[in-house]
């Protein structure tokens, strides 16, 4: 699994680049799709938070003491600054260190705690998958806006 983890977190670090880079006036107006540059990121980070559960225990969302969802179809009642968001990166990172040290203990064949269906290895390739989704779009937006984009990162640890 060390290289789908190290693929991972290479995926992730792009996520993450992207609330830094945001603009604040992208960051806070609806876009295209008519939803917020946050929610998106939100989104991403959130389906982490949900598919790298180690057990299939309720999960209890981070609490940011606003009212967000992480739904992209439905509509938030407050808003995520960007330091919420670097919050929440930290709560994410260490979700991710205890899964894969699940991962490393239980082997990727295991099957997942939240979908029994699928193997841990399927949760992190499904991750990957997803934020890249996210990113390419936010980048996407960024790039029809005139803004530098998040930087590609390889899976060995350079960037471009």
């Amino acid at each position: 699994m060390k290289a789908g983890e190290r693929i991972f977190y290479r995926t992730l670090e792009m996520l993450e680049d992207l609330t830094e880079i945001c603009p604040e006036d992208i960051w806070k107006n609806p876009q295209g799709d008519g939803i917020f540059f946050w929610c998106h990121v939100y989104h991403a980070f959130f389906g982490i938070e949900f598919w790298f559960r180690t057990s299939n225990e309720g999960l209890e969302p981070y609490k940011f003491g606003k009212t967000v969802t992480p739904e992209l179809e439905e509509f938030s009642e407050s808003f995520l600054e960007k330091q919420d968001m670097e919050d929440y990166k930290k709560e994410i990172r260490e979700r991710c260190r205890e899964f894969f040290s699940f991962v490393q203990e239980k082997g990727k064949s295991y099957p997942s705690p939240v979908y029994g269906k699928l193997t841990l290895e399927d949760m992190v390739l499904m991750q990957i998958r997803h934020i890249q989704h996210h990113v390419g779009y936010l980048n996407r937006i960024l790039s029809e806006k005139g803004v530098k984009c998040a930087s590609w990162k390889d899976s060995w640890g350079e960037g471009r």
